[in-house]
């Protein structure tokens, strides 16, 4: 099972890599769930302490 969370696209530099975001892209627009700027996989997120307390939200099955 993958999870797909939403997140603000203002938070998007600080916890996402651009290079990882093609291929991601591809599979997220595939899903009922796809939010253009905003769905992401958790799994391909990475938090730095300049996110400062930055949340992201599960994305509706």
């Amino acid at each position: 099972m993958t999870l797909i969370v939403l997140i603000w696209p203002i938070i998007s530099a600080c916890v996402c890599r651009d290079d990882q975001f093609e291929d991601e892209l591809e599979l997220l627009a595939e899903t009922d769930t796809y939010i253009a700027d905003q769905s992401r996989l958790s799994c391909q997120l990475t938090y730095e302490s300049s996110c400062g307390g930055a949340t992201v939200t599960i994305a509706p099955e």
